[in-house]
This record gives C-alpha cells, sequence and structure tokens, in this order.
C-alpha cells in the first residue's frame, strides 16, 4: 500500500473512534432531555460524519482546491446521521419482534445490533457514495464496506457489559466505543483508500448519473 495512503488509513481510524466515543457520549447526555436512543444514534452518526469529513477533504483534494464543496460536507454528515437514524428504527423493529427469553444475555442483542447497524450502514453508504463518485471510481463498492463496517461496530459496544464485569464502570464505557469506533475505521478505511481514483474531479451536476455507469 502506498505510504500516504497507508498515513490517511491510520488518521481515518483514530479520529473515527473519536468521532464515535464523543458521538456516543454526546448523544447519551442529550437522551436525558430529549428522543432518547434516537438521539443516541444521531449523535454518534454526526460525530463520526464529522470526523471522517476532516480526513476526506484532504485525502481527495490534498491541494484545498474549490472542487469540494460544502454540500458535500454536509451530505457526508447527515450520511452519517440519516443512516443511524435507519439503524434506530430497524434495531426497534427488531426488539419488538424478537422474542427474547428472559435470563438470555449479551449475544443475542449484539446480533440485532449487527443486524440493524448492517441495514443503517448501507443507508449511510448509499448517501455517502454520492460524494465519493465525484473523486473516486467504483464509489457503489462504499454502501457494502459502511454496511460491514458499522455492522461491525456492535461487537466493540457488545464489550461493554463484559468489560464492565473485569474493572471499573467508567474504563467500560471509555474503551468499548473505541474499539468500535476502531472497527468501523478500520473496515471503511481500508475501503476507502482501495477505491481507484478519477483522473480529475467530476462536476456535481455528473456525479451521479457517471458513478452509476461507472
Amino acid at each position: 500500500m502506498n505510504p500516504s495512503r497507508g498515513g490517511t488509513w491510520a488518521l481515518w481510524i483514530l479520529l473515527t473512534a473519536l468521532g464515535y466515543s464523543l458521538g456516543l457520549y454526546a448523544g447519551f447526555f442529550i437522551a436525558h432531555f430529549a428522543l432518547g436512543r434516537l438521539m443516541a444514534a444521531l449523535a454518534i452518526g454526526g460525530g463520526v460524519g464529522l470526523a471522517q469529513r476532516y480526513v476526506l477533504q484532504g485525502y481527495l483534494e490534498p491541494r484545498r482546491s474549490r472542487a469540494w464543496s460544502s454540500m458535500e460536507s454536509v451530505t457526508w454528515i447527515y450520511g452519517s446521521m440519516a443512516g443511524m437514524a435507519v439503524a434506530f428504527g430497524v434495531g426497534w423493529l427488531l426488539v419488538q419482534g424478537t422474542a427474547v427469553e428472559e435470563g438470555v444475555s449479551g449475544p443475542i442483542e449484539v446480533l440485532l445490533l449487527a443486524a440493524a447497524l448492517a441495514v443503517g450502514g448501507a443507508a449511510t453508504g448509499a448517501l455517502q457514495a454520492r460524494v465519493l463518485g465525484r473523486y473516486l471510481l467504483d464509489s457503489r463498492r462504499w454502501i457494502a464496506a459502511a454496511a460491514a463496517g458499522w455492522a461491525g461496530s456492535a461487537l466493540g459496544l457488545g464489550l461493554m457489559p463484559a468489560l464492565s464485569e473485569r474493572m471499573y464502570d467508567v474504563f467500560a464505557i471509555l474503551l468499548a466505543p473505541a474499539a468500535a469506533g476502531s472497527v468501523l475505521g478500520i473496515i471503511t478505511g481500508y475501503a476507502l483508500v482501495r477505491l481507484p481514483r478519477r483522473a480529475a474531479p467530476l462536476a456535481p451536476s455528473l456525479a451521479p448519473r457517471s458513478d452509476r455507469s461507472a
């Protein structure tokens, strides 16, 4: 792998984990005042989207040219938030539609969360692929990468109960979101740096159509 791409991947992992963690903490705080767990989901999506956008523009537009627009930043962050709203809705339906016997422990909950996050991640990827399509070829592969990355992050969150049994809760609260965000960053970051570049960014009005025909 090109060293510059390796550096981008490492920074992507670090900031995705940070954005995931800070978003989760902010979401849990705000959830006490409005919208409950939905607000937590939106905050996680916003934190991740904002952190990733910082890396993304520098990677796709290293010269800080005018090709990158403010609307692309909005679309990227909104895509992450919208996907997590979808994940929340799907998760609620799965929990309501699944008979979970009393006493059943974490694995079932983690699987349900992973399924919901996979659907939400696919929704996120579909929106964000519109941004990537201006700069990268085969951007539709981002949909699968986002679905896999967000589903994988459920494994990190699933560590929280296990960690709480072995250490102080405060360490579990710190480590589990960081692990979840790291898994998300590893999967999506690898997919990002492996997508081939276009010779030049497409005009915004041509990007969706051109990407579909790529």
